[in-house]
């Protein structure tokens, strides 16, 4: 009732603040000019977004650093000197299998109670939380002399979803200055009712952009998130678990399922575990390898940030996801003859980096369903719960696989068979339920899932969005 309280004062402030549209005879503007440039205008014309969004993203990729570094550093000889026991060359799957999993619980507890403060307090008091975190994780890895202490370093650098070692104390203050620097979101203030702050934001962000319409893009803000707290009373889908509610379930679950199916896929083999696996594969330079497959990975994001919006989130998910799936195939295949041959253990590596390089830009727009698919008012809930999910599957595949490789299990590089057959699922669910939302605003995706668009038509659907802001826009040339 206190949370339906809230949404009513919040929705009333809203109109008093809101911009009032200025075209009352055609509707609410719910898409602006902006919605139709494509990526090199966008690039062109928005080169101050465009910068603040790569400076953030910077401390993001320390995500990956993190991801990559607990499972390349096992390999280390140093390493193993210092956490394993004399005479051990290869460290134990129950340790690597415990550093790994505990490091994936923490990203699924950050994940779920870091939504919290994302929610009530905005997303810039949320990455001063994450700096916390981080600073606390890397003084408990720069003290670490067994394998229990590296374990609780593990489980703070997951739940700040970062990045540790000696090293990332010479990074940690530009971080922190990055990180106080970034202007809010304008979403988030507009959906608090601030749209004076919201505007602000907007300035910081698009003040170097010739003609650039602040009040048509508030007009549409304002808008969407009051129709889309309007559709939310009228279905009673209100209060914490909204995300669970109605066709929200459906929404959670498709922005979701990208990043799950690359733990089935076999993520954890190739990416976190690349140099343990490479290692017990016999491979005499393990830490070459990662960097193969770390420079593979940067030509796959480049690739898929060029081409996302031309050919579409969807094909470019589900295909390299198909891909990956006949990889790790290959992969065990390989394994049930003898590999250490120089070209085998030459197939290996093109079969591993032919998975990391589909498997990264597939990863990659993960991000991108996780955050458009969602109602913009259940943005970081569905997001945060989505990524736990992930994270929660990642835990179960951080254990096992370790054990699959040099455990109990002892399947080696046959381990590829396993995830050929659980990643097979995950892709052909993928192929059913992923509809095409590129260069789709917030309110045309929420219409298209009122309106129970088929999934597989979202791509050919004109939408009322689309059409109202064309009318507009066409009798604003006509009137100029």
């Amino acid at each position: 009732m206190a949370h339906k309280d809230t949404d009513e004062i919040l929705e009333v402030e809203m109109q008093e603040q809101r911009v009032e549209p200025s075209h009352d005879s055609a509707g609410l503007l719910m898409r602006t000019k902006e919605d139709s440039l494509g990526i090199w205008a966008t690039v062109l014309r928005h080169k101050r977004v465009g910068l603040i969004a790569m400076t953030a993203a910077f401390c993001a990729s320390l995500d990956g650093y993190q991801i990559n570094l607990n499972g390349n550093i096992v390999a280390n000889k140093g390493f193993i000197r210092q956490m394993a026991s004399p005479g051990t060359t290869i460290i134990a799957g129950k340790y690597v299998s415990a550093w790994g999993g505990i490091q994936s619980t923490g990203q699924a507890i950050g994940q779920i109670l870091l939504q919290y403060v994302t929610e009530g307090y905005g997303r810039k008091p949320a990455l001063l939380v994450i700096l916390v975190i981080l600073t606390a994780s890397i003084f408990t890895e720069s003290f670490a002399t067994h394998w229990d202490h590296w374990l609780v370093a593990k489980l703070f650098s997951g739940m700040g979803v970062g990045k540790e070692t000696k090293y990332a104390w010479a990074m940690i203050g530009a971080i922190g200055i990055v990180f106080a620097l970034l202007p809010e979101t304008p979403w988030w203030l507009v959906s608090q009712g601030k749209i004076d702050k919201a505007r602000k934001s907007l300035e910081i962000c698009n003040g170097d952009v010739k003609d650039y319409d602040f009040d048509e893009q508030l007009e549409v803000m304002s808008a969407t998130v009051a129709a889309e707290r309007r559709q939310a009373e009228m279905n009673n889908e209100l209060g914490q678990w909204a995300v669970f509610q109605g066709r929200n379930l459906l929404r959670f679950f498709i922005a979701g399922w990208p990043k799950i199916a690359q733990q089935f896929v076999g993520l954890s083999v190739f990416n976190t575990y690349a140099a343990y696996f490479f290692q017990k594969a016999g491979n005499t330079n393990p830490f070459m390898v990662t960097i193969i497959l770390s420079c593979v990975q940067l030509m796959s994001m480049i690739a898929t940030a060029v081409t996302t919006d031309r050919f579409g989130r969807r094909p470019l998910t589900v295909y390299p996801y198909a891909v990956t799936v006949a990889s790790v195939l290959s992969l065990g295949i390989i394994g049930c003859f003898n590999y250490s041959t120089k070209s085998l253990s030459s197939l290996l590596i093109f079969f591993a980096c032919l998975a990391t390089f589909s498997t990264t830009g597939a990863s990659a727009i993960g991000y991108a369903y996780a955050t458009e698919i969602p109602r913009q008012r259940l943005r970081a809930r569905t997001s945060a719960w989505a990524l736990a999910l992930s994270n929660m599957i990642s835990i179960m595949f951080s254990f096992c696989t370790p054990l699959m490789i040099n455990g109990t299990a002892g399947w080696g590089v046959k381990t590829g068979f396993f995830f050929a057959g659980t990643g097979a699922v995950a892709t052909l669910i993928a192929w059913f339920i992923l509809p095409e939302v590129a260069r789709r605003t917030p309110a045309e995706i929420d219409e298209m899932f009122i309106l129970h668009v088929p999934l597989r038509k979202f791509k050919s659907y004109v939408t009322e969005v689309q059409m109202r802001a064309d009318q507009i826009h066409d009798m604003q040339v006509k009137g100029a």
